[in-house]
């Protein structure tokens, strides 16, 4: 992205030489703001990207939790005997 950006931006800057020597330098008057902001741009465009791939490789690093929203919320208690045995009492 960093060099496509370094091309965009050098091609920018012919194409303003190139209107200067035609028109002459009030042509800088639009090209120089154009410039500027499309330096600006690509520069949020490159931290942008860079921010989400540092983000997509610390996530690749986490384990993957199994389950929803609710997942563990409503957890069957162990039982300690099965459910079909007789109760023992004292009498």
């Amino acid at each position: 992205m960093a060099r496509m950006s370094a091309a965009v931006i050098v091609l920018e800057m012919l194409a303003m030489s190139l209107a200067v020597a035609v028109f002459g330098p009030f042509v800088l008057l639009v090209g120089v703001p154009a410039l500027l902001a499309t330096v600006l741009v690509l520069a949020t465009v490159v931290i942008a990207e860079r921010r989400r791939v540092r983000r997509e490789a610390e996530a690749a690093v986490l384990p993957t939790v199994p389950g929803g929203l609710m997942s563990g919320f409503f957890r069957v208690p162990a039982q300690t005997a099965p459910v079909d045995a007789p109760e023992r009492s004292r009498s």
